[in-house]
């Protein structure tokens, strides 16, 4: 009887012992498939930096910016996005009746195409650096009118899709080029007899060649010499326009302070006459 259960004893005991040395067994197999994942992550990381580095050095050396193509797939959205901006202002603009677009530009549409077609070759620019998609010379003069005509210069920006910056800059160009196609000069003699004639058949005034007043534009400038009786800085504009509402005459040399009979005595007007 005691040696039954001295071999049963001895049974469980190897079994027991056999169960822990299989349990080791797989614990070391898994640390070594652990080590061997870890091991072969890292081959793989070293061979995608390999791989990089070398990609980079190509591009390096053959000109181009390592960041070029993440630059071109970001400006590539931005010229798209532009793209439908422009594209819905100009729809808008012609979808303009007559009566709208004179109130909302202070010209007719004849008189807008007129000014765009002289403008248009100096206001293009013909040369354009770094792949930046260019303004229609159509929306710079839309947006400079509008301006003109007491648009605040946030809404324009965000209307015809332009910065600030961007728009101030059209402005400045748009207004240089009508005044390089437009100049004000003054009506010859015989220009002035039609002038008369034209005033007389609307007023019934004879002997008339223009019609004078005077106006004050608001400036940023704060100098004492500048600031109206109105209490602004201002610059005295005197203008002289004929039966059509053309200008024929323009002074602008005196300050927002000079009264208007003051302002016209001193001018080349008054000093020919």
């Amino acid at each position: 009887m005691n040696r039954i259960l001295l071999i049963t004893f001895l049974i469980i005991s190897l079994q027991s012992t056999l169960d822990i040395c299989l349990l080791i067994q797989n614990q070391q197999f898994l640390v070594l498939a652990d080590v061997e994942r870890e091991r072969n992550l890292k081959k793989r990381a070293r061979r995608s930096i390999e791989e990089s580095f070398q990609m980079t050095q190509t591009i390096i050396e053959s000109g181009y910016n390592p960041n070029m193509i993440r630059n071109r797939r970001r400006d590539k959205k931005r010229r798209t996005e532009k793209k439908e901006k422009i594209a819905k202002a100009e729809d808008e603009l012609s979808k303009l009746s007559g009566i709208d677009f004179r109130k909302k530009y202070r010209v007719t549409m004849e008189i807008f195409e007129n000014i765009l077609n002289a403008i248009t070759p100096i206001i293009t620019n013909q040369f354009r650096f770094g792949g930046r998609l260019q303004v229609p010379a159509r929306l710079k003069l839309a947006s400079t009118l509008r301006y003109l005509a007491g648009g605040s210069y946030l809404d324009i920006a965000s209307i015809y899709s332009t910065s600030q910056r961007t728009f101030y800059n059209h402005r400045g160009s748009v207004m240089d080029a009508i005044i390089q196609c437009f100049p004000i000069v003054p009506p010859t003699l015989l220009e002035a007899r039609d002038i008369a004639e034209n005033f007389k058949q609307k007023s019934d005034l004879s002997c008339c060649v223009g019609a004078i007043d005077g106006l004050l534009i608001r400036v940023n400038q704060r100098r004492k010499d500048d600031y109206t009786r109105k209490g602004f800085p201002a610059v005295n504009l005197q203008g002289i326009a004929g039966p059509n509402g053309e200008f024929l005459y323009v002074n602008t040399q005196c300050y927002g302070s000079v009264a208007d009979g003051q302002a016209i005595r001193v001018s080349c007007l008054w000093e020919a006459g």
